[in-house]
Parts: structure tokens; sequence; C-alpha cells
């Protein structure tokens, strides 16, 4: 892993997506169950076509810089698209359509209700976070210690992820 300024970063992330190349990003906290700090944050970005890693370091949570790597990601519209509920997902058994996401979003209003801190994490297939190669996967953590929740997916669930995204940027991070 190469540790590099935030804005070397957002132009490596820049210049991958220009030329076609997948990528993706998370923004890891002290309270996180991938943090390999426990006093600060990080935001890594993966280059999915040869797994190199790049990272920034921060002190304080870097929601604007976030933020920015999603906008990268996903686009400027990107918190204005709309679920479509006909898509299925899976958690650890089949289950009906949208269960297992809908508990995450269950658990994130009752976070929200009661101010209490969490984050969210969309990991691609190839993601070295993944523990289900092949799927991608949204990841919950409540950060007062409740259990992470999982949501595995066989496409893209950037509507979910849309969804979850403007509750999380609702609330300032």
């Amino acid at each position: 892993m190469q540790h590099i300024s935030f804005d070397a970063l957002v132009k490596k992330a820049m210049k991958l997506k220009q030329v076609g190349i997948k990528w993706h990003f998370h923004m890891i906290g002290p309270a996180c169950i991938f943090s390999r700090s426990k006093e600060q944050y990080e935001i890594i970005m993966e280059n999915e076509s040869n797994g190199e890693v790049f990272s920034s370091y921060f002190s304080e949570k870097p929601i604007s810089e976030t933020r920015r790597m999603a906008e990268v990601a996903y686009g400027l519209d990107f918190l204005k698209r709309k679920k479509n509920v006909d898509k299925e997902i899976r958690s650890d058994e089949t289950v009906a359509k949208n269960e297992a996401f809908q508990k995450i979003m269950d658990r994130a209003h009752g976070c929200q209700a009661s101010d209490a801190a969490w984050h969210n994490h969309h990991l691609p297939p190839q993601c070295s976070l993944n523990p289900n190669k092949g799927e991608h996967c949204i990841v919950f953590e409540d950060e007062r210690g409740g259990d992470a929740l999982y949501a595995y997916y066989d496409h893209d669930p950037g509507d979910d992820l849309a969804e979850l995204e403007r509750l999380f940027f609702a609330k300032g991070g």
C-alpha cells in the first residue's frame, strides 16, 4: 500500500476512471471493523485491474473528502439515484427481495434517530475486504458496537447504495 496525499488520490482515481480501469474506495475510521489504525481515519483506493492500493490518512472524519471520492466514483448525481425495488439480494441464505438491505436501512434509521454514529461500505466482487469474492456487498456498522450487517448482490447495488449514502451524508457523516 502506498500512502499519498488526498489530492494525489483524487487525481489517481480520475485518471483510472478516464482510461476505463475499475477502481473503488473506502473511508475507514478508528471504529471500523476494517481499520488497521485505531487512531486515525483513512481513505483507501484499490485499482481493480492490478490490485494496487493507495491511501490517505486524516486526523478527523473526512466527510467532504469521502463525498468527493463518491462523486468521482459514481458521478455528481449519484445521490439522486432512485431505488429499483425489483432487484433481488441475498444474505447468508436466499431471502425475499431487499430483506437484508431493508434490515440495514432500518438499523441506519434507528441510529439516525438516536444520533448514534454509523457507517457503511460497498465491497465490489474483487475487493480485498470482501468476504464473498464474486459478489457485491454492502456492509453496515453501528459504531456503538453492534454486529455488522451484510447484504450480498449478484449485481451492482448502486440504487441501494445511493439510498443509504443519502442518509449517511444527510447526517453529516
